[in-house]
């Protein structure tokens, strides 16, 4: 008779209840951004659908440029770990301005005069003034007149560090006390949101605004100053639908800030980036009561901003 090697107790425990502190984005990420893009600017009002059109349009280019990454994007080596993508010492890679104006080429259908105008002088630009561009919004060290251009580096730049984070595995991102930069790129999350099905369910889970991984956080804990009393979830009642419905404000009076969270089971398929952009409700309530946003969207723009 053949003999059967049990697993020992502690990998057996481990199948069944083991928790990732690190979550890799889906291949899909940008399709399903641009689907919830588009049904919120079904749902929306004002003026700011036009720019939610804009950005489904953004994202599924984002999805058609991710498919097509193998072929331009370096492949990260096996022995680099997920330091080597902290945007602190990770160079801008060559493949930036095949990619932007890729990019342009797909997207141009969709653009306003002005974001036209823009795009030229963004592609008159040297390739080291390019990169040294997106270096600077990398490291929130723009200036005003880099912002004109934030939106359609960051949709570049998103692509490429998402393809490398696809690439890593979960021990390659391994968990650390620090959470409020993400562990695989050093960026801001955008916000945090909570699961509903698998060994997740109800854990929140914070997303990067720029590789669009997600990491394990502690719920009713502030995930800037650590503050773990008086936290309170504020959200604007009487919505039934939409970004507001599964939306809230993890809010903190010891440092007067809060952090968007969305909740999987209110709106199955909200999406931190997208729905953070269809929430600005929240965002108004919450600083008329003197609260400050923490939360980096690389796609919030000024009202002013607005294509007509």
């Amino acid at each position: 008779m053949d003999h059967i090697k049990l697993k020992p107790k502690e990998e057996i425990e481990k199948s069944f209840f083991h928790i990732p502190f690190w979550i890799a984005p889906d291949k899909h990420l940008f399709l399903s951004r641009s689907e919830r893009f588009t049904k919120l600017a079904k749902l929306e009002k004002s003026d700011w659908k036009l720019y939610l059109q804009l950005l489904a349009g953004l994202s599924r280019v984002q999805h058609g440029l991710l498919a097509d990454a193998d072929a331009v994007v370096p492949e990260l080596k096996r022995n680099e770990t997920a330091s080597m993508l902290n945007v602190h010492n990770t160079p801008i890679p060559s493949c930036f301005t095949p990619m932007l104006h890729a990019l342009y080429e797909r997207i141009k259908g969709e653009l306003s005069d002005h974001m036209e105008q823009t795009w030229q002088r963004l592609l008159a630009m040297p390739v080291p003034d390019q990169e040294a561009l997106a270096r600077r919004l990398l490291q929130h060290e723009a200036d005003v007149t880099d912002q004109e251009y934030s939106i359609w580096v960051h949709a570049v730049l998103q692509v490429i560090w998402t393809y490398w984070a696809m690439q890593l595995q979960e021990t390659d991102v391994p968990s650390r006390d620090e959470r409020v930069q993400c562990p695989c790129c050093g960026s801001d999350a955008v916000a945090s949101i909570v699961l509903k099905s698998g060994e997740q369910e109800n854990l929140r889970y914070l997303h990067c605004n720029l590789c669009n991984s997600r990491w394990n956080a502690l719920r009713a804990k502030c995930t800037f100053c650590g503050n773990t009393k008086d936290m309170t979830l504020q959200s604007v009642e009487g919505v039934t639908e939409g970004a507001l419905h599964g939306a809230s404000g993890e809010t903190c009076d010891v440092c007067q800030g809060y952090r968007k969270m969305f909740s999987l089971s209110k709106e199955q398929h909200a999406d931190p980036v997208a729905d953070d952009l269809g929430s600005l409700a929240l965002d108004m309530m919450l600083g008329e009561k003197g609260y400050s946003r923490g939360g980096a969207n690389p796609f919030l723009m000024m009202e002013k901003e607005v294509p007509h």
